[in-house]
């Protein structure tokens, strides 16, 4: 419990508001959704709380790991990622920036069995933006879909998705994926000054 109250304390913020409630993550078995589930394990007092996954080894190790023995925590297999939710899901006035759009992880898993034109004309007609991640074993979007999203007039942010300091090296292979799909400084999100990008994030949230 001392560690999971660290943990707590260095996420951030007050997690008090999840008190009382089920709570469902998506993604909870990644690194972001185990370290959220900590957090609200040790910070709040939810009614229960349910980690969504498809990776059911990765499951499997958290039910193993004393830091999730609780009584609170549940765990369900699938896959939240089919076609008519995440367009419901694009459709929300929080949404901006879809991550790694297909799910793939290169060698270990598929990429959802979406429709990545559809999504990307969504993105269009939202005016949202989607993620190119530059991890090596995600480079999603795949070269071939930023070329679609830059013909659709669809942003791209390029993400180092770094976990920590030494990963932010991961950029160079994300921009190397952007110039496959013929993107240019334009068609980059996060080339953009820092007031024009909080403009245009701002502009999703309306």
């Amino acid at each position: 419990m001392k560690q999971r109250s660290e943990i707590g304390r260095n996420f951030g913020g007050d997690v008090t508001a999840f008190n009382g409630r089920a709570i469902l993550i998506t993604g909870g078995t990644g690194s972001f959704g185990r370290r959220l589930t900590e957090t609200i394990l040790a910070g709040a007092k939810p009614k229960r709380l349910i980690v969504f996954s498809r990776d059911e080894l990765k499951q499997f190790e958290m039910t193993e790991d004393p830091a999730f023995k609780d009584r609170r925590l549940r765990f369900f297999i699938g896959d939240v990622r089919d076609k008519s939710r995440l367009l419901r899901a694009m459709d929300n006035r929080f949404f901006s920036i879809l991550a790694h759009p297909s799910g793939r992880l290169l060698f270990e898993r598929d990429p959802c069995a979406i429709d990545m034109e559809r999504v990307i004309r969504k993105a269009r007609e939202r005016g949202c933006f989607l993620e190119l991640n530059s991890q090596p074993k995600r480079l999603d979007l795949t070269d071939t879909f930023c070329q679609l999203a830059k013909s659709e007039g669809v942003l791209i942010s390029i993400n180092s998705d770094a976990h920590g300091e030494n990963d932010f090296s991961h950029l160079k292979f994300g921009i190397d994926q952007a110039r496959r799909g013929w993107l240019e400084k334009s068609d980059v999100l996060n080339t953009r000054p820092l007031p024009a990008l909080r403009r245009l994030l701002r502009r999703t949230m309306q």
